[in-house]
């Protein structure tokens, strides 16, 4: 396969830093490895506003507009020069530039909010298909959606997933052997994590307990507060949306998915809901406390 051109589709533009990570590691770990691989730019619908009630959508919009930004300009060396915007653009040009098509890591195969693009339902039948570490992000498939999800899964040449708990159930679909492989952002060592670092000439403080969380609730700032009390530390939350409050000293909104690289580097503790919060604290060999989430637990778990 090498030399073959090489098309990841994969979710890369939401403003999530495991996304963007786990989608850089795994075109870098391709081109290391000789062959011609591009992060498929595909964007149905545009990112901004999100649904917010009004004015929070402006306020996060404003907030975010310069993270957007950095995000891009991360992955702008990853992703095809081309975008396309619907499955119908996809069928009529897309097969050309690419050999072999890649869908993953992440949750990109999710049954409750099912996206047609990320099961390469556009892919000629002459074109090899894969699935890298794909995730469901949830422990059953809908009956509405079963159908499809067999007839998918049926056109991949190799499957493999992220999560252990989601053989038995694809292999519900299908006779085809289904490997558990690590996620993207394992596949680089820690020392090519911090060559892609930028310092974030805004950061507060020079030890300190990061917090990077997708959901929180009041017992988690419980614990929060107790690992402040316990250690000494300040606490720096990297904002991700989430509008309930995190006992931070310190909020940060824009950094780039390089500065957050370095200011998990120079946290000397870690509190996350996060998966990519958590794998990249195991890469980064930090002391962390994960939580889970009570309904999708095994992303973490396993």
């Amino acid at each position: 396969m090498e030399n073959k051109k090489v098309g990841i589709i994969t979710i890369h533009s939401d403003l999530n830093y495991g996304a963007a990570l786990q989608a850089f590691a795994l075109n870098q770990v391709l081109k290391d490895n000789g062959y011609h691989s591009e992060i498929i730019n595909y964007i149905k619908i545009p990112n901004f506003p999100p649904k917010y009630p009004f004015p929070l959508n402006v306020v996060f919009w404003l907030s975010n507009r310069m993270r957007f930004h950095r995000f891009r300009k991360f992955l702008r060396d990853s992703v095809t020069k081309k975008t396309w915007h619907s499955i119908d653009e996809m069928m009529s040009s897309f097969n050309e530039d690419f050999d072999v098509i890649v869908s993953g890591s992440d949750q990109v195969w999710n049954p409750v909010n099912l996206h047609d693009d990320f099961f390469l339902c556009y892919a000629d039948d002459s074109k090899k298909k894969i699935s890298y570490a794909a995730s469901m992000g949830r422990e059953k498939i809908p009956q509405s959606v079963e159908k499809k999800f067999a007839d998918y899964i049926a056109r991949y040449d190799c499957i493999s997933v992220r999560e252990d708990s989601m053989i038995p159930i694809i292999g519900r679909y299908t006779n085809k052997e289904i490997h558990q492989h690590i996620d993207p952002v394992f596949l680089m060592t820690k020392d090519e994590w911090t060559k892609l670092e930028r310092p974030y000439k805004e950061l507060k403080y020079d030890q300190f307990i990061l917090v990077y969380a997708l959901e929180w609730s009041e017992s988690h700032n419980e614990k929060l507060l107790q690992l402040k009390k316990k250690t000494g530390l300040p606490a720096v939350s990297i904002n991700t949306g989430n509008i309930k409050k995190i006992h931070a000293d310190q909020v940060i909104y824009n950094a780039s998915p390089n500065e957050f690289l370095y200011i998990l580097d120079k946290a000397a503790y870690v509190v996350t809901t996060s998966f990519h919060g958590t794998a990249m604290s195991v890469v980064y060999n930090k002391k962390f406390m994960g939580f889970t989430g009570s309904d999708k637990p095994t992303r973490i778990e396993s």
